[in-house]
């Protein structure tokens, strides 16, 4: 397989400047490439985990589908960095919403991670490389962003995930706090996340805040890809995170 990632490169290059035969022939090649070498680091992952998936891990698998030649490690020192800053800033003992509130002034403001309104179906909204590299990408993708610096620094954050949206919820002492990636990182209260709901005409039942499992977020993620390639009228990418999906649930 690293040999084939290997040619990766010169393969990009015949896609954007070969012949119209050479640059579909190379972007078959490139997809092959891809998906297998995505399907085999998330089967690997599958098969060692011991009760929950390993999120982070998984999302940079599931990244191979579109960067093969990705090295995940860049990815994670980021992150590990963003932790090391949010960590100094933060009092660890203070109440959920206060935490919150500067968990979301340093990602959303500072390191200005959004949704991206202007192109939701681009694919690049849920390679979590790429969500790093350009700050933005669909609502689960943005929350990653939160969970695993949540992870980092020992708070029990956990992905809330609705039929409309997806939230990062932190508890603390039976104290809750909300992060809606679209309110550009303010942290809010259960009843104004409901009332928010209810205003745009989608009202939430309570009984939908309840934490998102790693796999139930993974396979939104994957159903975001397949929709987005759907969009894009490449079926056989689609095709690729339908079988990721049965491989995630054990099909």
């Amino acid at each position: 397989m690293r040999r084939g990632v290997a040619i990766v490169p010169r393969l990009r290059d015949i896609a954007a400047n070969g012949s119209a035969l050479e640059a579909a022939r190379a972007q078959e090649t490139l997809q092959k490439i891809a998906c297998d070498a995505s399907r085999k680091r998330l089967g690997e992952i599958i098969e060692s985990k011991e009760s929950e998936i390993d999120l982070e891990r998984s999302v940079f698998a599931v990244a191979l589908s579109g960067y093969p030649e990705l090295d995940p490690r860049p990815c994670a020192e980021l992150l590990d960095l963003f932790a090391f800053e949010l960590n100094s800033r933060i009092d660890l003992e203070a109440p959920a919403e206060e935490i919150l509130s500067m968990f979301g002034k340093y990602v959303a403001e500072e390191k200005r991670f959004s949704v991206n309104t202007e192109s939701f179906h681009d694919p690049d909204n849920n390679y979590f490389n790429k969500v790093l590299e350009r700050r933005k990408g669909l609502p689960v993708s943005v929350s990653l962003v939160y969970l695993f610096l949540g992870t980092r620094l020992n708070l029990p954050v956990e992905g809330i995930a609705l039929p409309s949206s997806f939230l990062v919820r932190l508890r603390l002492d039976d104290r809750e706090s909300f992060i809606d990636p679209y309110e550009g990182g303010r942290a809010l209260t259960r009843e104004a996340c409901m009332e928010k709901f209810a205003r745009a005409g989608q009202p939430i039942p309570e009984e939908l805040f309840v934490p998102a499992s790693p796999a139930q977020m993974l396979s939104r993620m994957l159903n975001n890809l397949a929709a987005a390639y759907r969009e894009h009228r490449e079926e056989a990418y689609a095709a690729h995170f339908g079988t990721l999906c049965d491989l995630l649930n054990g099909q």
